[in-house]
């Protein structure tokens, strides 16, 4: 008897996909029966559950409950699945924050709620669904957080003696540290609020007196490497010395007497629109965190589908709790104590810092166990966040029916372990440039917690804004489908808000009121290409769906040997991976740009993070495996004890997580110069080893603890342990793996084409293949174990019935196919991919009509050359973005029974018109157009042409329109505009 869709959702932990035909039976958890794979056409309407989603921006609380209604029914016509609600102050007019109700304020209130209630009405009305950020920008807080319940840092005061001799202090404050200087210096110059330091608020937790061996401080703030040495083993703790009397008599010699204090770190929350003082949240505090869902989301209708938590983007210096001190020891076998003095650093837990490759020396330096103590703070602080700010509000929002999304990064946790306990963790394209490597870490976490979801920001890209055309939004949805990602998020749409931002209408993150430094995109009535959206949300959702099948199957398990993922990954110059940033090479000018980017220039030379060294090492080899057809994934030391072998290889277990995926499964484990590695990580592995699970080394054999807690004879166990592992270098390792390895999608020969695929009991299901380059690719593979198996074209819902044993591809730069296995006949469906045969023709004698988008600039009649330029290089229409028609003209011998324009590039979309009859839009390449059956004699081209509006905003922001100010001095971004290339009709006769 054939499994149920409800039996095999429980079963595989997956949607079933929308073309599996299953009939209305009853449960049976014993049921044997697999089901049958039918025609994919039923992805012609892809299911409701598997439509992409939109973050929706509110202005603070200036919306109408009618504007949202309508804002509702557009998005749900433009086929997104859900919003998510981000009500915030980002780059509003300043005006509305004047008037005196201050529109933008109410938020967080009883009238805000009421309008959250309507939203989410109107939501369901139009068959959507709403999450709901955790209170107004980020990171989670509000004007409710008392001091003791907000984000919280170590500060710290230096006092220098020499002895003998009585010190008197008084009462101790700290001393601001790098971090108020910069934001003093950004408020100043730049009217951005980063934080405030409030000594006052600040609390004596140890106060310690120690011998000064070497170094010195340096009276300068901006002196990042005073490390001053000290001897621990003389430390004498004057806690109560320094709290009751404020004196101290020191010994003969060099003494500094450091005093530690918990403080609020002042950080004020990004963006937020709530009228007060609002703080974040201590997310190391479980009881803080949960008053402030009560404070943000606890009122909200109970229909709302989930809560989220967005970027963490912590900028302390060392973060800490009340409990600190008592996790540490608890956690880690021995007292931090005196310690504590190498563990101050200044932003260590700065994403700002880490963002502007700005690395600051720590403070004191002891002996050769400073990394290592370091190592075990960081790991508590790692600990302490993941069930205090993950679980526990996951289980407070699960209690409510409500599930919780989040974004765990931006903060130095073991990123894998991190999402795998947050039940939808999601990435962006953002952070890391949404880098290949970080969006697989995320991915990675959640196979490992067996989620069934990885959602992801998309389309959002540093200095690339107003560049986003269909073909990148395809281009990029492949990009993260490939990396794991299963759940798109647009970013965003944006309400409709008072004030003069342009032609554009309020964009959040490119406005004429928040400074050069912009980014994201804008998906609603304001994007040029918004009639574009229905195909756009319908191919993701079909590639979604797809995408959701079964689990990830990967040859190769990668060991990340550190915590965190450093954004600044992005900025390093010798990293190059496809669309990192969001670069389409021909289309844009390469930028390497972050927020804060240009923090290290305050500084000196900018000090790239040696985990983002690390990853760029490894990229090559990481690219090669895929090259070679093998799929990798990332393990971590917090996640190995998820994994169970199995004959050889790897499972996630049933109990690894609270998620419902089905399990996923990896063959061998690569190890990159790793020199350390802790105790029971070591131990994991040697395990799997020993049960026949292939464990490769490259670069270093791990001969050693990073952890103090693991003990005095941990380094020689380690090295016992790991001490038999084969051990190869960088060029044998990818031969070696693919001499071993057996992957299901093999190329035939060398190729950019990239293959990922989901699996079902070890098989493949769904194979996506992938062009992300600007040039056409054509590729051979061997296919094994993929019966009765078609190729899917997600973009035209058209497939072909393939011969997997070898299977040609032929993929426009920027797209993609998929390979589906056992999908049964198609009956002579066609998928409109196979070339078109025939007599070729030029189009000439062309010219082009240009419009304005912006209404500051003439409109252009130009008569141009071929092949067609691209306006950058055309003085009258370089600075236009208005709608443009292009006429050209040709003449056919003899009649054509059916034909077609050709187009080499479109740098946005068109549509082709000859002799008045029309052809479809095209928002995506090919620009292959068809205009049906020609008569012989002489025919009028008219390319209908709609370009993206970067250059003329550019224009315009020069020009000094105050509406585009944003855009002014950046000429040299100008992005490629046009119908550029040959242009042919060709004629089957």
């Amino acid at each position: 008897m054939p499994t149920p869709r409800h039996c095999l959702r429980r079963r595989l932990g997956v949607v079933p996909l929308a073309f599996l035909t299953l009939p209305t039976v009853a449960c049976s958890e014993n049921s044997e029966a697999q089901p049958e794979w039918v025609d994919p056409s039923v992805l012609t309407v892809p299911p409701d559950e598997a439509r992409p989603w939109v973050r929706y921006w509110w202005p603070g609380g200036d919306v109408s409950e009618a504007m949202v209604a309508a804002d509702v029914q557009q998005i749900a016509a433009a086929g997104f699945g859900g919003v998510e609600l981000q009500a915030f102050d980002a780059a509003l007019d300043p005006a509305l924050r004047e008037l005196p109700e201050d529109p933008v304020g109410d938020v967080l209130t009883e009238t805000f709620e009421r309008r959250v209630a309507s939203l989410v009405a109107a939501a369901e009305a139009s068959g959507i669904d709403v999450d709901l950020t955790i209170g107004s920008g980020w990171p989670p807080g509000g004007a409710h957080v008392a001091p003791e319940d907000a984000l919280t840092t170590w500060m710290w005061r230096e006092y220098v003696a020499t002895g003998p001799a009585l010190i008197q202090i008084g009462t101790p404050r700290p001393t601001p540290t790098l971090f108020y200087t910069i934001a003093d210096i950004a408020a100043a110059s730049f009217g951005e609020r980063l934080a405030r330091f409030e000594p006052e608020l600040a609390h004596l937790v140890v106060a310690y007196a120690v011998p000064v061996v070497g170094g010195a401080r340096s009276p300068s703030p901006l002196d990042i490497d005073d490390t001053v040495a000290v001897d621990l083993t003389h430390a004498v703790d004057v806690t109560q010395d320094i709290a009751t009397g404020g004196e101290w008599t020191a010994p003969a010699g060099s003494w500094t007497i450091v005093a530690v204090f918990a403080a609020p770190d002042g950080e004020y929350i990004t963006l937020t629109a709530q009228r007060g003082d609002p703080r974040p949240v201590d997310p190391l505090d479980a009881a803080a965190f949960e008053r402030t869902l009560a404070a943000t989301v606890a009122s909200a209708p109970v229909d709302v589908h989930g809560i989220f938590f967005d970027s963490l983007e912590l900028k302390a210096d060392r973060l800490t709790t009340d409990d600190m001190l008592e996790e540490f020891e608890r956690r880690r076998g021995y007292p931090l104590g005196s310690r504590l003095l190498t563990v101050l650093e200044q932003g260590a837990d700065s994403f700002l810092l880490e963002a502007g490759q700005v690395r600051i020396a720590p403070e004191f330096s002891a002996d050769a166990d400073d990394e290592r103590v370091r190592w075990d703070y960081d790991q508590t602080v790692s600990d302490l966040f993941i069930e205090r700010a993950i679980e526990a509000p996951a289980a407070w929002a699960a209690a409510r029916g409500w599930t919780l999304r989040g974004q765990p990064y931006g903060i130095d946790v073991d990123l894998l372990e991190a999402a795998a306990a947050t039940p939808v963790p999601e990435a962006e394209t953002l952070y890391a440039g949404g880098s290949a490597m970080f969006l697989r870490a995320v991915a990675a976490g959640a196979a490992l917690g067996r989620r069934s979801l990885v959602s992801a920001e998309a389309f959002s890209f540093a200095g690339r804004d107003h560049m986003t055309t269909p073909a990148k939004v395809r281009a990029m949805t492949d990009h993260l489908l490939a990396n794991g990602v299963t759940q798109l998020v647009f970013h965003g749409w944006a309400y409709p808000a008072d004030g003069d931002y342009g032609v554009t209408g309020w964009t959040p993150f490119s406005s004429p009121f928040g400074g050069s430094g912009t980014f994201a995109s804008n998906f609603g009535p304001g994007w040029e290409f918004a009639e574009a959206l229905p195909d756009l949300t319908r191919y993701t959702a079909r590639a979604q769906e797809l995408m959701r099948t079964g689990s990830p199957d990967a040859d190769v398990l990668v060991w990340l040997p550190f915590r965190g993922f450093p954004t600044s990954l992005a900025l390093l110059p010798s990293h190059v991976e496809p669309l990192l940033g969001g670069y389409m090479p021909g289309a844009e000018p390469e930028l390497r740009e972050l927020p804060f980017a240009s923090l290290a220039a305050l500084l000196g030379t900018p000090t790239p993070d040696p985990r983002a060294e690390w990853l760029a090492r490894i990229w090559p080899v990481l690219d090669e495996l895929e090259a070679a057809g093998l799929s990798w994934s990332w393990v971590s030391a917090g996640t190995a004890d998820r994994l169970m072998p199995t004959d050889g290889r790897l499972t996630v277990g049933a109990d690894a997580g609270s998620g419902s995926a089905a399990a996923a499964t990896y063959g061998q484990v690569l190890v990159y110069e790793a020199d350390s590695m802790p105790l029971d990580a070591a131990e994991t592995l040697a395990t799997w080893a020993g049960a026949g699970v292939p464990v490769t080394i490259v670069g270093s054999r791990p001969a050693s603890t990073p952890s103090l807690g693991d003990g005095p004879s941990a380094d020689g166990r380690v090295a016992a342990l790991l001490g038999d592992l084969p051990l190869v270098d960088v060029a044998a390792v990818v031969e070696t793996l693919r001499r071993t390895a057996s992957p299901c999608a093999v190329p035939v020969s060398a190729t950019p084409v990239r293959a990922t695929v989901r699996a079902v009991d070890g098989a493949p299901r769904v194979v996506l293949f992938r062009n992300s380059t600007p040039e056409r690719a054509e590729s051979s593979w061997s296919v094994r174990d993929c019966p009765r198996a078609v190729v899917y074209d997600a973009w035209t819902d058209s497939a072909t019935d393939v011969e997997t044993e070898s299977l040609a591809l032929a993929l426009a730069p920027y797209t993609s196919r998929f390979l589906l296995c056992d999908a049964g006949p198609l009956r002579g469906r066609d998928d409109g991919a196979a070339e078109a045969t025939g007599e070729s023709l030029e189009i000439a004698g062309w010219t082009v009509t240009a419009t304005s988008a912006t209404g500051l600039f003439e409109t252009a009649n130009v008569e141009l050359t071929e092949p067609l330029p691209d306006w950058r290089d055309v003085p009258t229409l370089r600075s236009l973005a208005g709608p443009a028609v292009y006429r050209g003209s040709f003449d056919l011998a003899s009649a054509c029974s059916d034909a077609w324009i050709e187009l080499d590039t479109v740098y946005g979309t068109v549509s082709a018109t000859v002799d008045g009859n029309s052809a479809n839009t095209h928002y995506v390449g090919p620009w292959t157009l068809p205009v049906g059956a020609l008569t012989a004699g002489p025919h009028a081209v008219e390319l209908a042409y709609i370009p993206p509006l970067r250059n003329e905003l550019l224009a315009a922001g020069d020009a000094g329109a105050a509406a585009y100010a944003q855009h002014a001095g950046k000429e040299d971004t100008a992005i490629a505009v046009g119908v550029v290339g040959d242009a042919r009709v060709r004629c089957m006769r």
